[in-house]
């Protein structure tokens, strides 16, 4: 019999790993926040045990975009990009994750470069699994086009501050 095995796995496997020894440990209730959207905290974490629930806000109220269970790696595109959270992260019953420093995963990353492709992969399956454009559109009370000019976008975030706060 022969096995495959995708060394993109693999490798997010081992990291996960080394990322979960390096971090310190922390207890979730349900309910409990690990990330919030919009916050600029730039560490992550590895579930160790239990589900956390991923959430965004929207005009509508809150809509669950994904899960992340056990081996799982959440916070990384926040730690890489150095932007704010794009998501609320919630532990869905009694959760363990190991929390990461900012500095430590990069050091790790420097460290082991071969994980990065799947970290990668990772991010972009998890962003791909999110509802399409269209439908994220006709939730919204406001949309800003960042595609012209910064001034061009700046005009309408002022306009639709106006607009929120009368």
């Amino acid at each position: 019999m022969t096995r495959f095995v995708d060394p993109h796995r693999t490798s997010l496997i081992e990291l996960a790993q080394r990322l979960r020894r390096q971090g310190r440990q922390r207890m979730l209730e349900p309910g409990e926040r690990l990330f919030a959207e919009g916050s600029n905290d730039r560490g992550i974490a590895v579930v160790v045990s239990g589900e956390l629930s991923v959430t965004i806000e929207t005009a509508t109220g809150e809509i669950e975009v994904g899960r992340c269970r056990p081996g799982e790696i959440i916070g990384e595109l926040a730690s890489i990009e150095m932007r704010v959270r794009t998501a609320t992260v919630t532990a869905v019953g009694d959760t363990t994750v190991a929390e990461v420093e900012a500095d430590r995963f990069q050091d790790c990353l420097a460290d082991h470069p071969e994980a990065v492709p799947a970290l990668v992969a990772a991010a972009r399956q998890r962003i791909d699994s999110q509802a399409p454009i269209e439908e994220k559109l006709h939730l919204a009370s406001v949309v800003i086009d960042n595609s012209g000019t910064l001034d061009h976008t700046w005009q309408q975030v002022q306009n639709a501050w106006e607009g929120i706060l009368g």
